[in-house]
């Protein structure tokens, strides 16, 4: 072989090998992409599960709550901002225990929380959406609440912001959009019967 013909297949193998080389390289970046992915997913549903394990928790301790008429552990979840925007919080959460009257309350799964996420500038705050089916005796109910289960913006908006409790025949008058739902304090208006 000439040196002309072994100089055109040093080039092809040359460049066959790089094209192998690359190929291999990009397989191997695709392979990568793909376990992170899956990291973040399974990263993902860690914090989802944490979300629905916390809004779980929480509307156990509201029925929990509700079933012993403890007014002072209701008052004690609400956090202070919500105390000082609520129209005359104390009121309401007294007025609620008074008017509301049914027992064997139990909770139905939902479908999970809507939850915020917000970060700016090394501050964060984390807010919980979520509405439940109860059970009570005489009714069934939607038990909406808003929490804010993390604020270094507002440290002192952690805990139950909103709690909204209808009854079974109210849902379509009274369970409205979620952000017209988000009112400082507890609501009950059950229809006049």
């Amino acid at each position: 072989m000439n040196t002309k013909g072994r100089f055109c297949c040093e080039i092809l193998t040359r460049r066959l090998f790089i094209k192998f080389v690359s190929e291999v390289m990009s397989i191997i970046f695709i392979f990568l992409f793909l376990c992170s992915c899956e990291k973040n997913e399974n990263n993902m549903n860690m914090f989802i599960d944490k979300d629905k394990k916390y809004s779980d928790e929480l509307i156990e301790n509201i029925v929990e709550t509700i079933k012993k008429k403890d007014s002072d552990k209701m008052k004690d979840m609400f956090s202070l901002t919500a105390k000082k925007k609520a129209v005359n919080f104390e009121k309401q959460v007294d007025c609620f225990f008074e008017n509301f009257n049914d027992s064997n309350l139990r909770i139905e799964d939902n479908a999970g929380p809507i939850t915020y996420d917000d970060t700016e500038n090394g501050l964060k705050s984390k807010k919980i959406i979520n509405w439940y089916e109860v059970h009570g005796g005489k009714n069934n109910y939607k038990i909406f609440f808003v929490a804010w289960i993390e604020n270094t913006f507002d440290k002192e908006n952690v805990g139950l912001y909103a709690l909204r409790v209808v009854e079974e025949e109210d849902y379509d008058k009274q369970f409205i959009e979620y952000n017209k739902m988000e009112i400082a304090g507890i609501y009950y208006n059950p229809t006049d019967k």
